[in-house]
């Protein structure tokens, strides 16, 4: 179980592969599923999508434990190493980057 954020799981939801081997797409399905917000959650935080950016209440973000696997930091670890070498990390990106790399 990891504790994240509704930042933290955009944030790791836009840096998910969107191409990969069949063995690896599998992972990446189960992390998108596990990191998605549910409608119970967006209608909480008062979610919305406009003109291609979301929003949200930030007062309202807390920690959720999401029970990510082995293979789902993996996949996470690696698109975060790709980001990095291409020195694409940005500062709203850092915290998350750090959470997700110490593991």
């Amino acid at each position: 179980m990891m504790k994240l954020t509704i930042k933290d799981r955009l944030i790791l939801l836009q840096i998910l592969p969107q191409q990969a081997s069949l063995k690896k797409m599998g992972s990446i399905i189960e992390c998108f599923n596990l990191l998605s917000l549910s409608d119970e959650e967006k209608a909480a935080c008062d979610y919305k999508e406009e003109g291609g950016k979301i929003k949200w209440n930030a007062s309202s973000d807390s920690d959720k434990d999401i029970p990510l696997k082995h293979d789902h930091i993996s996949v996470l670890k690696e698109s975060i190493e790709l980001l990095d070498s291409e020195q694409k990390v940005t500062i709203e990106q850092y915290a998350t980057f750090v959470k997700i790399a110490e593991l």
